[in-house]
């Protein structure tokens, strides 16, 4: 097979794969934000900043608990299923989940013993020490479900990796509202997290199972249990650097402000997340698959897909950005009246999620490529800006000083990642054709804007009326640019996955 069809079949099976991740990212994230508005209208600011702070606790202590084991499942059995090495693949999966389920038991019961000192004595909350306590319950089905999430990845089962993302984030959403509708508050919604968390649990064990394991129970497993530990200890390191950096603005406005600030800080967190979904959908598959060409030595196929898959992965980004942008106070307003002083700061990381979408997925290629090292130096040049500028940045300007922190590491790690990509793999996402979808945007801003200007009707009904005419606006200006081959080809793929093409012969009838 040559290089064009080998590279039309990976971009097919990306898109394809892709469509069905960023529908459940979409999905995923509609529920969440609901599931946020909900939290935030029935909590305040306050409450829900001491939620977060609780959370992001909780968060830390799984990414210990992984020990690296998450990464190094999916890379491993990817790997090995493009080589069709079943007895390898069911050994590394076993040998992650039995360590997982070991360190999990022991972290549970330290935290669980350790908690008056995390509340009491480092962050003067006493009122968080039974949340914690709640909440670290959630750890051991959180660690498993992590092993399992990583090996539908691997495996490319991404219906099923999606419907265990979408299916506990509307379950969530009615314990929620009967939490509510009961009059409980924090304590009412941190044990519906627990119990959300252990129902789901068998669920995705018997999906895996009955879709990869049932099949080949016969097959006897082998570990290289040495080669898994040498290629997890760095990231291991590298993810706990990693999750602590992008977290430290949180655990250190925690010492310094009030939960409120905490609380509005984590809302722009979360809308930034819309900007990225995207990224998130090709990511879910494009991941895997890299490492499954490198174990083909499919070095030049990798180079253009990242290229093709990072112009769309910013096209989309950009659009969420600029509607942002446009639309912050409306986006705001809805989780309630405090949360509007954080407008700056989502301004400040949205533009930062912008950037980092524009360098592709860099950072994904070169653990996937096996330089864990190279990850390993990134996460702490990361873990030194962040918390060198929220040292320097908070103390003075409080939540901005938390978004300039978070901005300015995020920027700067990114770019350092795509300038260490092209000198260790030449390998870089651009095209010529990059700028279309920045013109694109940036007509459709500015039209918006003038429309914005020119209106004098009610800021929601302007915001949804706004945001369906950027959208026409920027698809318009994107077929008078023209779309490159590559990008045609996507679109038909697309355009055959909702079939859309059956449509029109049946509307044309």
């Amino acid at each position: 097979m040559n290089q064009d069809k080998k590279y039309n079949k990976e971009l097919k099976i990306i898109v394809k794969n892709a469509g069905v991740g960023g529908v459940g990212i979409i999905l995923e994230m509609i529920i969440r934000f609901v599931n946020n508005i909900l939290i935030t209208q029935h909590l305040g600011a306050g409450l829900y900043g001491l939620y977060v702070l609780a959370n992001q606790i909780l968060k830390l202590i799984i990414n210990i608990g992984q020990l690296g084991m998450t990464r190094t499942n999916m890379r491993f059995i990817s790997f090995y299923s493009g080589r069709n090495e079943h007895d390898k693949i069911k050994g590394t999966f076993l040998f992650c989940f039995k360590i997982i389920l070991t360190t999990a038991v022991i972290l549970l019961t330290a935290v669980f013993i350790f908690a008056p000192i995390i509340a009491d004595v480092i962050y003067e909350k006493p009122e968080i020490k039974k949340i914690i306590r709640i909440l670290i319950f959630t750890l051991p089905a959180t660690l498993i479900l992590s092993i399992v999430m990583s090996s539908l990845r691997g495996l490319k089962l991404i219906k099923q990796f999606v419907i265990l993302k979408i299916a506990p984030a509307i379950n969530f959403t009615i314990i929620l509202l009967i939490v509510f509708a009961l009059g409980y508050k924090l304590e009412g919604l941190v044990y519906g997290q627990l119990i959300n968390v252990y129902i789901f649990l068998p669920l995705a064990l018997l999906i895996l199972f009955r879709k990869y394991f049932m099949s080949r129970r016969n097959i006897k497993p082998k570990v290289k249990k040495k080669e898994l530990i040498k290629f997890s200890y760095p990231l291991y390191i590298t993810s706990f650097i990693s999750f602590f950096s992008k977290s430290f603005p949180i655990f250190f406005m925690g010492f310094m402000l009030a939960n409120k600030e905490i609380g509005i800080y984590n809302v722009c967190l979360r809308l930034t997340l819309l900007t990225g979904f995207a990224s998130s959908a090709f990511a879910i598959i494009f991941v895997p698959v890299i490492s499954n060409l490198y174990g083909k030595g499919s070095k030049k196929i990798i180079e253009k897909l990242n290229k093709t898959i990072t112009k769309w992965m910013f096209g989309f980004t950009l659009i969420m950005t600029f509607l942002i942008f446009l639309y912050a106070e409306q986006i705001l307003s809805i989780f309630g009246k405090e949360f509007g002083k954080g407008r700056i700061v989502l301004y400040l990381i949205v533009t930062a999620q912008l950037l980092a979408n524009a360098t592709g997925l860099a950072g994904s290629i070169l653990v996937m490529s096996g330089r864990p090292k190279i990850v390993l130096l990134n996460s702490v040049i990361m873990l030194i800006l962040m918390v060198g500028l929220s040292v320097l940045f908070i103390p003075k300007y409080e939540i901005l000083g938390a978004g300039i922190a978070y901005s300015a590491s995020f920027i700067i790690i990114n770019a350092i990642r795509l300038v260490e990509l092209y000198i260790l793999e030449k390998i870089h996402p651009y095209k010529i054709s990059y700028y279309k979808p920045i013109l694109a945007g940036l007509l459709s801003f500015f039209i918006i804007l003038i429309f914005n200007y020119l209106t004098n009707i009610n800021m929601y009904i302007e915001a949804i009326i706004g945001v369906i005419l950027y959208i026409l606006l920027f698809a318009m200006f994107i077929y008078l640019f023209k779309i490159d081959e590559d990008d045609r080809y996507i679109a038909k793929l697309i355009t055959e996955k909702i079939k859309i093409k059956k449509f029109v012969n049946k509307f044309k009838k």
